[in-house]
């Protein structure tokens, strides 16, 4: 019952790395991801093409996101709202770093 209100209070992280079909390498932002404290939070890597097209009939948060100038994008959204579209890594971390205080503070509670 506790997990539950702590996933409610959470609000629900969702974190998208949309990669171009050719080349942009996802591994160093999944690699930040690894070494964030972000409870609930689910991850969804694609790839262009037709990956993230068989993807999105599953999962709607894919709809209208996309590899930005050919790099490896990431997307950081909770409940619907999205941060600015992150392709440099250092911009996804500070992102990530916002989240993991929020879930710190949280877990504090």
């Amino acid at each position: 019952m506790l997990t539950a209100l702590d996933r409610y209070l959470d609000g629900g992280l969702q974190i998208v790395l949309v990669s171009p079909e050719i080349g942009g390498d996802p591994t160093p932002f999944l690699n930040r991801v690894g070494q964030s404290y972000l409870p609930y939070r689910l991850l969804i890597a694609v790839r262009e093409g037709p990956d993230l097209e068989r993807h999105r009939a599953l999962a709607p948060i894919l709809a209208h996101r996309a590899a930005l100038g050919g790099q490896t994008t990431a997307y950081v959204c909770r409940q619907g709202s999205c941060q600015r579209p992150a392709t440099e890594l250092e911009a996804f971390g500070t992102q990530l770093a916002l989240e993991e205080t929020r879930a710190s503070a949280i877990k504090g509670r």
